[in-house]
Protein backbone atom coordinates (compact mmCIF):
# COMPACT_ATOMS: atom_id res chain seq x y z
CA UNK A 1 0.00 0.00 0.00
CA UNK A 2 1.22 3.37 -0.74
CA UNK A 3 1.98 5.82 2.04
CA UNK A 4 2.11 9.52 3.04
CA UNK A 5 2.70 11.11 -0.72
CA UNK A 6 -0.41 8.78 -1.64
CA UNK A 7 -2.11 10.53 0.95
CA UNK A 8 -2.15 14.14 0.29
CA UNK A 9 -0.82 14.61 -2.81
CA UNK A 10 0.23 18.00 -3.77
CA UNK A 11 -1.25 16.93 -7.46
CA UNK A 12 -4.40 16.07 -5.81
CA UNK A 13 -5.23 19.08 -4.11
CA UNK A 14 -2.79 21.74 -5.82
CA UNK A 15 -5.62 24.07 -6.10
CA UNK A 16 -5.86 23.78 -2.52
CA UNK A 17 -2.76 22.85 -0.95
CA UNK A 18 -0.53 22.86 -2.96
CA UNK A 19 1.24 26.33 -0.59
CA UNK A 20 0.62 23.60 2.19
CA UNK A 21 2.62 20.95 0.36
CA UNK A 22 5.16 23.03 0.00
CA UNK A 23 4.79 23.87 3.44
CA UNK A 24 6.50 21.06 4.52
CA UNK A 25 3.70 18.03 5.13
CA UNK A 26 4.65 15.79 2.87
CA UNK A 27 8.35 16.69 3.82
CA UNK A 28 7.56 15.29 7.28
CA UNK A 29 5.23 12.65 6.75
CA UNK A 30 6.61 9.60 6.91
CA UNK A 31 3.90 7.09 7.87
CA UNK A 32 4.99 3.30 9.02
CA UNK A 33 4.36 0.51 7.02
CA UNK A 34 2.46 -2.20 8.05
CA UNK A 35 -0.24 -4.69 6.69
CA UNK A 36 -2.25 -4.62 10.35
CA UNK A 37 -2.70 -1.02 9.02
CA UNK A 38 -5.18 -2.75 5.88
CA UNK A 39 -7.92 -3.72 8.28
CA UNK A 40 -9.12 0.07 9.25
CA UNK A 41 -8.64 0.48 5.13
CA UNK A 42 -10.75 -2.66 4.44
CA UNK A 43 -13.54 -1.23 7.33
CA UNK A 44 -14.24 1.30 5.02
CA UNK A 45 -17.62 0.79 3.45
CA UNK A 46 -18.10 -0.03 -0.33
CA UNK A 47 -20.35 2.65 -0.78
CA UNK A 48 -17.84 5.33 0.16
CA UNK A 49 -16.08 7.12 -2.36
CA UNK A 50 -12.44 7.05 -1.56
CA UNK A 51 -11.41 8.83 -3.95
CA UNK A 52 -12.95 12.07 -2.15
CA UNK A 53 -10.89 10.75 0.85
CA UNK A 54 -7.56 11.04 -0.62
CA UNK A 55 -7.54 7.52 -1.09
CA UNK A 56 -7.67 6.87 -4.73
CA UNK A 57 -6.92 8.87 -7.77
CA UNK A 58 -6.83 12.30 -8.43
CA UNK A 59 -10.03 14.36 -6.80
CA UNK A 60 -11.81 15.61 -10.65
CA UNK A 61 -11.43 19.58 -11.12
CA UNK A 62 -14.49 20.06 -12.97
CA UNK A 63 -14.40 23.91 -14.30
CA UNK A 64 -18.03 24.33 -14.88
CA UNK A 65 -20.85 25.43 -11.58
CA UNK A 66 -23.00 22.25 -12.91
CA UNK A 67 -19.53 19.91 -12.66
CA UNK A 68 -18.97 21.36 -9.04
CA UNK A 69 -22.23 20.91 -8.07
CA UNK A 70 -22.22 17.47 -8.93
CA UNK A 71 -18.49 16.62 -6.95
CA UNK A 72 -19.89 18.68 -3.74
CA UNK A 73 -22.99 16.25 -3.62
CA UNK A 74 -20.67 13.10 -4.07
CA UNK A 75 -19.02 14.84 -1.12
CA UNK A 76 -21.68 14.72 0.45
CA UNK A 77 -22.98 11.37 0.03
CA UNK A 78 -19.15 9.87 0.98
CA UNK A 79 -18.67 12.72 4.31
CA UNK A 80 -20.67 10.35 6.99
CA UNK A 81 -19.47 9.61 9.95
CA UNK A 82 -20.06 5.83 8.33
CA UNK A 83 -17.18 6.38 5.84
CA UNK A 84 -14.76 9.38 7.34
CA UNK A 85 -14.54 7.45 10.87
CA UNK A 86 -12.80 4.02 8.78
CA UNK A 87 -11.25 6.84 6.68
CA UNK A 88 -9.31 8.87 9.62
CA UNK A 89 -8.93 4.76 11.68
CA UNK A 90 -6.09 4.43 8.85
CA UNK A 91 -4.92 7.97 8.63
CA UNK A 92 -4.32 7.28 12.21
CA UNK A 93 -2.56 3.49 11.70
CA UNK A 94 -0.06 4.70 9.12
CA UNK A 95 0.72 7.86 10.96
CA UNK A 96 4.48 8.11 12.34
CA UNK A 97 3.76 10.37 15.09
CA UNK A 98 0.97 12.00 17.10
CA UNK A 99 1.27 15.08 15.07
CA UNK A 100 0.98 13.33 11.91
CA UNK A 101 -1.99 11.43 12.77
CA UNK A 102 -3.66 14.16 14.05
CA UNK A 103 -2.94 16.70 11.14
CA UNK A 104 -4.18 13.88 8.53
CA UNK A 105 -7.58 12.77 10.99
CA UNK A 106 -8.20 16.34 11.24
CA UNK A 107 -7.63 17.00 7.26
CA UNK A 108 -10.04 14.31 6.62
CA UNK A 109 -12.96 15.60 8.38
CA UNK A 110 -12.21 19.06 8.57
CA UNK A 111 -10.75 19.71 4.95
CA UNK A 112 -12.14 16.73 2.77
CA UNK A 113 -15.17 16.58 4.80
CA UNK A 114 -15.57 20.44 5.69
CA UNK A 115 -18.08 22.64 4.44
CA UNK A 116 -18.59 25.99 4.60
CA UNK A 117 -21.85 27.45 3.66
CA UNK A 118 -23.19 24.16 2.22
CA UNK A 119 -19.65 24.33 -0.20
CA UNK A 120 -17.10 21.66 0.46
CA UNK A 121 -13.91 22.81 1.12
CA UNK A 122 -12.45 20.50 -2.27
CA UNK A 123 -14.91 22.35 -4.05
CA UNK A 124 -14.29 25.62 -3.00
CA UNK A 125 -11.01 25.49 -3.59
CA UNK A 126 -11.41 24.45 -7.46
CA UNK A 127 -14.05 27.18 -7.54
CA UNK A 128 -11.70 29.80 -6.28
CA UNK A 129 -8.50 28.57 -8.28
CA UNK A 130 -5.47 30.96 -8.73
CA UNK A 131 -6.90 33.17 -6.84
CA UNK A 132 -6.00 31.58 -3.82
CA UNK A 133 -2.19 33.01 -2.48
CA UNK A 134 0.65 30.45 -2.60
CA UNK A 135 1.77 31.44 1.08
CA UNK A 136 5.14 30.60 -0.63
CA UNK A 137 6.95 33.39 1.69
CA UNK A 138 5.46 32.19 4.68
CA UNK A 139 7.89 29.64 6.74
CA UNK A 140 7.53 26.00 6.20
CA UNK A 141 5.53 23.61 8.82
CA UNK A 142 8.05 22.34 11.75
CA UNK A 143 7.62 19.16 12.57
CA UNK A 144 4.54 19.37 14.15
CA UNK A 145 2.83 20.72 11.09
CA UNK A 146 2.90 23.77 12.75
CA UNK A 147 3.79 27.38 10.97
CA UNK A 148 5.65 29.57 12.98
CA UNK A 149 6.15 33.32 12.07
CA UNK A 150 9.10 34.63 13.43
CA UNK A 151 10.22 38.62 13.38
CA UNK A 152 12.00 37.76 9.94
CA UNK A 153 8.70 36.60 8.55
CA UNK A 154 7.69 39.17 5.72
CA UNK A 155 4.59 41.00 5.63
CA UNK A 156 3.60 39.60 2.74
CA UNK A 157 3.14 36.03 4.42
CA UNK A 158 1.00 38.18 6.71
CA UNK A 159 -1.35 39.76 4.19
CA UNK A 160 -1.11 36.06 1.82
CA UNK A 161 -2.89 34.47 5.10
CA UNK A 162 -5.20 36.80 5.84
CA UNK A 163 -7.02 36.86 2.08
CA UNK A 164 -6.12 33.07 2.15
CA UNK A 165 -8.16 32.79 5.56
CA UNK A 166 -10.67 35.25 4.01
CA UNK A 167 -11.69 33.32 1.14
CA UNK A 168 -11.52 29.56 2.19
CA UNK A 169 -13.29 30.63 5.23
CA UNK A 170 -13.27 27.55 8.00
CA UNK A 171 -11.23 25.77 5.55
CA UNK A 172 -8.38 27.66 6.17
CA UNK A 173 -7.93 25.86 9.95
CA UNK A 174 -8.05 22.81 8.51
CA UNK A 175 -5.48 23.17 6.35
CA UNK A 176 -3.09 24.98 8.47
CA UNK A 177 -4.87 24.34 11.32
CA UNK A 178 -1.79 25.09 13.78
CA UNK A 179 0.02 28.05 14.07
CA UNK A 180 2.21 30.46 16.28
CA UNK A 181 2.57 33.95 16.50
CA UNK A 182 1.47 34.51 12.71
CA UNK A 183 -0.69 37.32 13.65
CA UNK A 184 -3.63 36.22 11.66
CA UNK A 185 -7.10 34.70 13.04
CA UNK A 186 -8.52 31.71 11.38
CA UNK A 187 -11.85 30.77 11.44
CA UNK A 188 -12.82 27.58 13.54
CA UNK A 189 -12.85 24.42 11.53
CA UNK A 190 -15.70 24.00 9.52
CA UNK A 191 -18.29 21.22 10.67
CA UNK A 192 -18.07 17.84 9.40
CA UNK A 193 -20.45 14.74 10.59
CA UNK A 194 -17.36 13.38 12.08
CA UNK A 195 -17.75 16.66 14.36
CA UNK A 196 -20.17 16.04 16.38
CA UNK A 197 -23.46 18.37 16.22
CA UNK A 198 -23.87 20.80 13.70
CA UNK A 199 -23.75 24.43 15.72
CA UNK A 200 -27.79 25.02 14.78
CA UNK A 201 -28.34 21.16 16.52
CA UNK A 202 -26.02 22.05 19.10
CA UNK A 203 -27.78 25.60 20.14
CA UNK A 204 -31.29 23.65 20.12
CA UNK A 205 -30.12 21.25 22.12
CA UNK A 206 -29.11 24.27 24.62
CA UNK A 207 -32.23 26.22 24.25
CA UNK A 208 -34.39 22.91 25.38
CA UNK A 209 -31.99 22.92 28.34
CA UNK A 210 -32.07 26.10 29.69
CA UNK A 211 -36.24 25.80 29.01
CA UNK A 212 -36.13 22.57 31.11
CA UNK A 213 -34.75 24.56 33.99
CA UNK A 214 -36.97 27.66 33.71
CA UNK A 215 -40.19 24.94 33.63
Amino acid sequence: MSTAPALIKCTLFFFLVASVCSKGVLKHAAPKQGSDCATQLNNIPQTCNRTLLGLGDDIPEPSSSEGRAALNAAFAQTCTPACIEPAVQYYQCISSSASQSNYLSNFVRNVYCGEEDGEYCTVRGIRLGNTLPSLDTCPNLNNNFTMVCTATTPQSCYDDLSTYSSRMGCCAAGIIPYRQNCRVTFDPPCSSPANGLYPFAALSMIAFAILGLLF
